[in-house]
């Protein structure tokens, strides 16, 4: 199934009004709802640190990037579709995971198009995020392995055909079996040997000793756990640096890295310079 080209285009300033330092208490809160589920006591605690936050909540601006409209000239009416996927960490991921498969399963009338194949915008939060970054940004290949749409999403099918059968057996109906490069495996990385190979990595790169690495928490807990296992994360973790190395980019094309990030990142390898995959669709993520 063919993959809507990015829009492309110059980046748009706007200015935002917030307080970058309650965002990342926001985003140490959802890490901790996505990541630890049970954990109710380090839960609130986080929960009362941010309500502080927000207390003292200033009028500063930041700037945020927009992603160009250049899909329809002003006053166009043809018609453009968005989705939008809401947060809740893994639980959100998974409705997102059902929600894609629908649109992707079902067909634009006299056409073999599906409905996902023509969404130029998706916009999301959180455990969203995950689901749509890993959907627009899939590689084509996984450990040398091909990937399509068919690996990452599910097959929609009646409910009374649903069956509980051999978990290695892949039959249509079968709740119990679940590909490799599917997207629903995500929640399944939360578990306690995951997360301690995680921990242990922090460690080793000597996280825990040092505050000034303590913001990059949340950026390799996302990378380690939800984006490695499908090719879109490989950092280095250098004892000497107080901030990780990723080995790879995203970005919205190759001109977009040569006009506005390697000018003021000269030091860039070509191994660092782009991700290599295009996007499906433009995103706001959050």
């Amino acid at each position: 199934m063919g993959r809507p080209q990015p829009r492309r285009g110059n980046w748009n300033r706007k200015r935002i009004r917030g307080n970058p330092s309650s965002a990342q208490s926001v985003s140490i809160i959802f890490l901790f709802s996505g990541i630890f589920p049970l954990a109710g006591v380090v839960r609130c605690v986080i929960l009362s640190r941010m309500s502080q936050q927000f207390q003292h909540l200033t009028t500063n601006t930041y700037e945020a990037n927009l992603y160009p409209e250049s899909g329809a000239s002003e006053g166009s009416t043809t018609p453009l579709l968005g989705v939008c996927f809401s947060g809740g960490g893994s639980r959100a991921l998974s409705c997102a995971l059902g929600q894609l498969s629908a649109l992707n399963g079902m067909l634009i009338p006299n056409s073999n198009e599906s409905v996902l194949s023509q969404v130029p915008y998706i916009s999301s939060v959180s455990g969203g995020s995950w689901a749509s970054v890993l959907y627009t940004f899939l590689p084509e290949t996984i450990n040398g392995q091909p990937v399509s749409d068919s690996d990452f999403l599910i097959q929609p099918v009646s409910p009374e055909i649903l069956f509980k059968g051999d978990p290695g057996t892949s039959t249509s109906g079968n709740v119990s079996y679940m590909g490799p490069f599917c997207l629903g495996t995500v929640p399944q990385q939360f578990n306690p040997v995951t997360i301690a190979a995680f921990l242990y990595t922090l460690f080793n790169w000597g996280f825990f000793g040092d505050a000034s690495r303590w913001s990059w928490f949340w950026i390799a807990g996302v990378g380690e756990i939800v984006l490695k296992p499908f090719g879109l994360y490989d950092a280095f973790y250098n004892p000497n640096n107080s901030y990780i190395e990723p080995s790879n980019f995203f970005s919205l094309s190759e001109a977009h890295v040569d006009a506005s990030i390697t000018p003021d990142n000269p030091t860039l390898t070509p191994r660092t310079r782009l991700l290599g995959t295009v996007p499906r669709a433009a995103q706001l993520t959050s």
